[in-house]
């Protein structure tokens, strides 16, 4: 997986002493190591902390059959999907059932039924830029703990 890479807290107070040096202003307290030593201790890599490895399971079942008269076909298919941002995943299941019944060469009948169900949370197209964009620029000094 290619992730991106977040600056260590040394990078970081080196990119906020050089934009002061270069266009004024004043170095926050927590970029300046003389004043607050912690700050330049790379603690936790958020990138690390919120993304895994994905997986994606998927099957699928078809069953058909028939005589000259009569046809059927039944297909069910199961999909989940674990995504590679935490808390994000994907349920699908879905089932099919086609019947053709023919009365002579002139009539015939048809039917058709459909299922789908899906379930699932993280939609990355749907505001998880915050998320990200929390990771790549929250101070890398800052402590995470697992409650669980």
């Amino acid at each position: 997986m290619h992730l991106p890479s977040v600056l260590t807290s040394q990078e970081y107070n080196k990119v906020w002493a050089d934009a002061v040096r270069l266009y004024g202003g004043t170095l926050p307290t927590t970029a300046d190591a003389s004043k607050y030593a912690y700050g330049a201790v790379t603690r936790t890599d958020w990138i690390d902390e919120i993304f895994r490895t994905g997986s994606l399971e998927h099957y699928a079942l078809s069953l058909s059959g028939g005589s000259d008269n009569l046809k059927a076909l039944a297909s069910f298919n199961l999909d989940k999907d674990q995504g590679v941002l935490l808390n994000t995943f994907a349920r699908k299941f879905g089932g099919k059932v086609n019947l053709d019944f023919k009365v002579n060469k002139y009539i015939s009948f048809s039917e058709q039924v459909t299922y789908t169900f899906s379930n699932g949370q993280g939609n990355i197209n749907k505001g998880h830029e915050g998320v990200l964009a929390n990771a790549i620029f929250l101070p890398t000094f800052c402590h995470y703990f697992r409650l669980y």
